[in-house]
C-alpha cells in the first residue's frame, strides 16, 4: 500500500491531501486512476491499493483472525458487551477511513467526475461506492488462507507496486 502512496506522491509532488484532492480537479480524466500518460498502470496501483486496504481493514476473504477458530467472531468470543461491540466499530471505521484515502487519493475526492460544483455530496457518493464494493466483496469471495495472502503478496502485489513505482519515475525523468 505504501509503495502504491509514493507513486502518487511522486505524480503529485505533494503529501498534503487537499493539494492531491485540488490536482485532480476539472473531471475525471485528470483523477489519478486515469493518469495513465504518467503511469499506464495507475488503474493496476489503485487495485493493489484497495487489495491492502481489504488485508488491513480484516475484511473477508483476509479476515485471518476470524479463521483461526472458526467460531463466531474468532478472535474476539472472550469480549462481551462493549468489548466486543468497539472491536466491531473499529473494523467498519477502518473501512471508512480506507475508503475515504481511495477517494482521495485516486478518484478526485470532492470534485465532480465531469468538472461541476465541488461539494462534500461527491465525496460521500464515491465514499459509499467503495464501502459498497469492500462489502460486495465479503459476499463474493470466500475467506483465503494465510499462505495465499503471503503468497499474493510477496509474488504478485510488492512486485507489481515495486514496477509501478519505477515507471512513474521512468515517465517523470522522461518527461
Amino acid at each position: 500500500m505504501l509503495l502504491t502512496v509514493i507513486t502518487l506522491v511522486m505524480i503529485t509532488g505533494t503529501l498534503n491531501l487537499t493539494e492531491i484532492v485540488d490536482q485532480q480537479a476539472g473531471g475525471f480524466w485528470h483523477w489519478n486512476l486515469f493518469k495513465v500518460w504518467v503511469n499506464p498502470l495507475m488503474p493496476a496501483s489503485f487495485v493493489i491499493f484497495f487489495i491492502c486496504m481489504l488485508a488491513e481493514t480484516n475484511r473477508a476473504p483476509f479476515d485471518m483472525a476470524e479463521a483461526e477458530s472458526e467460531l463466531v467472531a474468532g478472535a474476539f468470543t472472550e469480549y462481551a458487551g462493549m468489548g466486543f461491540g468497539v472491536f466491531f466499530m473499529a473494523e467498519y471505521a477502518n473501512i471508512v477511513v480506507g475508503s475515504a484515502m481511495a477517494v482521495i487519493l485516486f478518484l478526485g475526492g470532492w470534485h465532480g467526475p465531469f468538472g461541476l460544483a465541488p461539494g462534500i455530496w461527491w465525496f460521500l457518493i464515491k465514499l459509499y461506492l467503495i464501502i459498497f464494493t469492500v462489502v460486495w466483496v465479503r459476499w463474493t469471495f470466500p475467506r483465503t488462507q494465510f499462505y495465499a495472502l503471503l503468497n499474493l503478496s510477496w509474488k504478485i502485489l510488492i512486485p507489481l507496486s515495486l514496477f509501478t513505482l519505477l515507471l512513474t519515475s521512468a515517465m517523470l525523468k522522461l518527461f
